[in-house]
């Protein structure tokens, strides 16, 4: 480089720099001091300055400023991912990465090089804020998705209320006590509602704090109240624990006082998952994948139901863990089942874009659902049996809660374009 710009030296290179100037080698250097030594050092040269009134001018006098002030201007949503804050410090890096650009450029005779977006940190933050934007959307996806189940569960346990407790004379003497009965009748529907619907808006307050990030602790967004208040849902009017035993405390309660004919179906269930082979979706029809699917879930529930009674009999009321993980299967079941029978219903109602909608809110609640029995009827299986009984019992309840999922990421997509362009609830 030095032949090539007529030089023989770096010395000859700088030779308008004076030699009184010029060092030869390095300096000593002292020995290496500790950080708070540092501190102690520089402090010390510090407090060798004088202070002096200041006549500048254009605010740089002296004068005192609130310490709000710098709390706000340095708040994060003042700052953008682009440049420094200072238009001169913005230029001087532009400028400084210009020259770089082209000193590269003329060192490797390449065309084109690029150092990087703006500043150093900006190409990261834009890269991430484009990941962000597909995460966000996502979760988006899937807070639609478990408020069209949620918004399913009601609807359905209204529906099976209102029917039930229409026919019921006011006239007759203890219409209250037949209307309670006609109320307690759905005691295990209500209570699947209760819990669904309560930790479905626990995790979608929760993740609607997670994209709000730090800002969602902050008391002047929405965010924070909307978490703070989901999070009692769970807890009262029966705590969802207490719910949980109560749905399959009560579902077996009424199949041993022979209310209900459970067992006929835990004997075909229990046939099914020993030959090993899930229904198939019949060839036609609006969404037969998902109601096979159903099928498929419902014999895992009712072979598992039928493990626990012959290993625990009468003694399964004192299993809890057991009954939670049944009521899981159960929760999930009956929230798939009514988001497929409400969309069905809208599909042959009025097919169209909220019905294409519903089918797409289907399709995530399908898949979330089936993982969802698989973990929780996994787990039962767990508690209930040991050794050669338990040893096949996960991938076979793995095979019957298959889904293929053909589609999950188109469907999200539509469910959240379709809620960001709306800004609200699309069911």
């Amino acid at each position: 480089m030095l032949a090539k710009i007529g030089v023989s030296s770096i010395r000859e290179l700088y030779s308008d720099v004076p030699d009184s100037l010029v060092r030869d080698g390095l300096p000593e250097m002292p020995d290496a001091l500790s950080e708070w030594e540092t501190v102690r050092e520089i402090q010390a040269l510090a407090d060798m300055n004088h202070s002096l009134v200041c006549f500048a001018g254009a605010g740089q006098y002296d004068h005192f400023v609130p310490a709000a002030v710098d709390h706000l201007v340095r708040r994060s949503e003042f700052y953008t991912a682009y440049t420094p804050y200072q238009p001169e410090v913005s230029q001087g890096t532009l400028q400084v990465i210009y020259e770089f650009q082209t000193m590269v450029c003329e060192l490797t005779g390449m065309d084109v090089a690029n150092a990087s977006m703006y500043d150093g940190p900006s190409a990261a933050a834009e890269a991430a804020a484009d990941v962000a934007e597909s995460m966000i959307r996502e979760k988006i996806a899937d807070g639609v998705a478990d408020i069209f189940r949620a918004e399913s569960i009601v609807y359905r346990v209204a529906g099976l209320l209102d029917r039930r407790l229409a026919p019921i004379d006011k006239n007759t003497p203890n219409y209250y006590g037949d209307y309670q009965k006609g109320i307690e009748d759905f005691a295990v529907e209500c209570a699947i509602t209760k819990v669904y619907c309560s930790e479905a808006l626990c995790r979608i307050s929760d993740q609607a704090l997670q994209i709000h990030g730090g800002y969602g602790f902050i008391q002047e967004y929405p965010v924070e109240r909307f978490y703070r208040d989901a999070r009692i849902n769970p807890i009262y009017e029966g705590t969802n624990e207490i719910n949980r035993l109560l749905i399959s405390g009560t579902l077996l309660k009424r199949a041993m006082k022979g209310e209900i004919d459970l067992m006929p179906g835990v004997m075909k269930a229990a046939e099914t998952l020993k030959a090993g082979i899930p229904a198939a979706p019949e060839a036609t029809g609006p969404f037969v994948a998902e109601r096979a699917l159903l099928a498929n879930l419902k014999s895992v529930f009712l072979a598992v139901v039928g493990s626990a009674v012959r290993k625990h009999m009468e003694k399964l009321r004192d299993e809890q863990e057991i009954l939670m993980a049944l009521a899981d299967v159960a929760i999930e079941i009956f929230a798939l089942e009514s988001a497929v029978l409400r969309a069905g219903k809208a599909e042959a109602a009025s097919p169209g874009s909220r019905a294409d909608m519903m089918a797409a809110a289907v399709k995530v609640c399908a898949c979330q659902g089936a993982a969802g029995v698989s973990q929780a009827a996994a787990r039962a299986a767990a508690y209930i049996e040991e050794g050669k009984r338990l040893t096949p019992l996960p991938e076979t309840i793995d095979s019957f809660c298959r889904y293929d999922p053909s589609g999950l990421l188109a469907a999200k997509r539509a469910l959240a374009a379709a809620a960001l362009e709306a800004e609200r609830t699309i069911f």
